[in-house]
């Protein structure tokens, strides 16, 4: 009888134990959700709109796991679920300013619309031809473009970046002669900028530049999100015969706070099917050839 109790007595201790073990657990668990999702509306507040994709890479979960956060955030009324994406409650839908990306590595911003990009540089690859130069400008499109640049034997093709990933990726490369521009590194863009850059410029003339931007929009023209880089941006077409700009569609309707050049002047922009139809009426009305990659 004795022993039976004892037993019991053992068995309700290890019972209690695993309870708190159980809840130990949970808590430790939930802990780092809602330290997620506070951190989600912390900067959905600070940026105004965010896209999901965005967020899935920034905080390294996935898709699935920040719908579920995006969904008990728009039903406690703390921001607005929309298709796509997220915007909080002080969003002014006339802001139509790019603040987010700033927030990316070079190799976070490759994961973006990664299907896009590889659509976009295979195109643009068609443009690339042999005895020529070309220059390659900074940016994860461009860079999906020197990759496919790299897949191809070449014959005395130059190529002139300012991109340091782009460099270590062609430096190797049979048949092409590199031109690294220097200056200052800009460390999150993983590219070299500044006077010095701008100086190496004045003196190269290229059959082709290959473009990338942040933003383009019909009032706000093309843009960059930090100055020097769109100085340097401005050099490169100066000295280009040929213009011609890789972005995905979620660049247009946008715009940045540097202005580099004015709507019209590139000679080809390249671009996917999910560009805002608005902006199919806008090229119409310019000599800019606007080539949609389906």
């Amino acid at each position: 009888m004795q022993n039976s109790l004892e037993q019991q007595k053992l068995l309700l201790c290890i019972s209690f134990l695993n309870i708190i073990l159980i809840l130990f657990f949970v808590r430790g668990c939930m802990r780092p959700v809602q330290l997620r999702r506070q951190n989600i509306l912390n900067l959905v507040n600070s940026i105004g709109i965010v896209s999901i994709s965005h967020l899935a890479t920034y905080f390294n979960v996935s898709k699935v796991t920040i719908r579920a956060d995006v969904d008990i955030l728009d039903k406690s009324k703390q921001l607005i679920k929309m298709h796509g994406c997220i915007k909080s409650l002080n969003f002014n839908d006339d802001d139509t300013s790019l603040l987010f990306d700033q927030k990316f590595s070079f190799n976070q911003k490759r994961k973006f619309q990664h299907e896009i990009k590889n659509r976009l540089s295979l195109y643009a690859l068609n443009l690339v031809e042999d005895n020529s130069v070309i220059m390659l400008d900074s940016g994860t499109t461009i860079y999906e473009l020197a990759v496919q640049i790299s897949k191809k034997s070449r014959k005395n093709l130059t190529i002139v970046t300012s991109s340091l990933p782009i460099c270590d990726l062609l430096s190797s490369i049979s048949g092409i002669t590199l031109v690294l521009l220097g200056g200052k590194l800009h460390q999150r863009g993983r590219c070299f900028i500044g006077e010095e850059a701008k100086a190496m410029l004045v003196d190269l003339e290229y059959d082709k530049l290959f473009l990338a931007v942040d933003g383009y929009h019909v009032d706000y023209g093309l843009t960059s999100q930090y100055e020097e880089e769109a100085d340097l941006k401005y050099q490169m077409i100066q000295q280009a015969n040929k213009v011609i700009v890789l972005s995905d569609h979620t660049k247009f309707g946008r715009h940045s706070k540097y202005k580099i050049v004015d709507f019209d002047i590139p000679d080809i922009v390249i671009t996917d099917e999910q560009i805002n139809p608005e902006y199919l009426k806008h090229f119409a009305k310019y000599k800019t050839n606007l080539i949609i990659v389906r």
